[in-house]
């Protein structure tokens, strides 16, 4: 619970008021919208912890187990961080194989 508004609070501001807002209440102007949007990121951000996805945490895990045995703490740290959920390479592929395994359990293997 940061109190930062991020992309993730936002979103999650937006999906509330799309859910409160349903489909008779007209949509806010552009300016309103930003108001409350932010304001309501804000309190989500005091409020809640960012959601984390269990198999990304795990790719971090992976990730910062495999820079640590090289010797780059920083990297590992970074890693554990959540830094590079977005572009590292050796991270991206962590999740995608994680993520073929998944796939490959739930159809015995036949994926």
């Amino acid at each position: 619970m940061s109190g930062v508004v991020s992309d993730w609070t936002k979103k999650r501001a937006r999906e509330e008021y799309r859910k409160a807002a349903g489909p008779c209440l007209p949509k806010p102007s552009y300016d309103d919208l930003g108001f409350w949007e932010n304001a309501f990121a804000r309190y989500i951000a005091e409020h809640e912890d960012e959601p984390v996805d269990s198999v990304m945490f795990e790719a971090r895990k992976i990730c910062a187990d495999w820079y640590e045995e090289k010797g780059c703490p920083n990297a590992a740290r970074d890693h554990r961080a959540g830094e590079y959920d977005d572009g590292d390479d050796l991270q991206q592929v962590a999740l995608a194989g994680l993520k073929r395994g998944i796939e490959l359990a739930k159809t015995g293997g036949d994926a």
